[in-house]
């Protein structure tokens, strides 16, 4: 027998999608403003270092930075955004967790017979009309 309320997730749904879809914008354009405003900066430090801490020479320390960080500049972009992006996630995950939250304390109130309300995210409305 069919349930005859179809259950319509189509809130929850685009809510969720537009939430990955903002951690994924919000992780490239950080990674790459981040990359704009420290474009120079960085690389200066990074061979002062090399200089200070390992004794290099001046063209010394620019050569490693220049192999080592420079040519991998892509594969350290992509790290950082796949870092970035795990963050996000991890809070996405929280936020989505949320929803269970109200679940289940709705499903405790019913188990207690309690006559408080109960009360779900618009997202979730589709579980109070059936």
């Amino acid at each position: 027998m069919k349930n005859k309320h179809k259950n319509d997730y189509s809130r929850l749904k685009r809510k969720v999608f537009f939430q990955m879809l903002l951690i994924t914008a919000a992780t490239v354009l950080t990674v790459f403003l981040l990359r704009h405003i420290l474009q120079g900066q960085i690389g200066n430090r990074i061979v002062r270092f090399l200089i200070g801490a390992f004794h290099f020479e001046d063209s010394e320390a620019l050569t490693i930075y220049q192999l080592v960080i420079r040519n991998n500049m892509d594969m350290i972009l992509f790290a950082a955004c796949l870092i970035f992006l795990a963050v996000l996630f991890r809070f996405s995950v929280s936020w989505f967790t949320r929803y269970f939250d109200e679940v289940s304390a709705g499903i405790d109130k019913l188990a207690e017979e309690s006559d408080d309300d109960i009360t779900l995210s618009p997202e979730l409305d589709f579980m109070e009309k059936s």
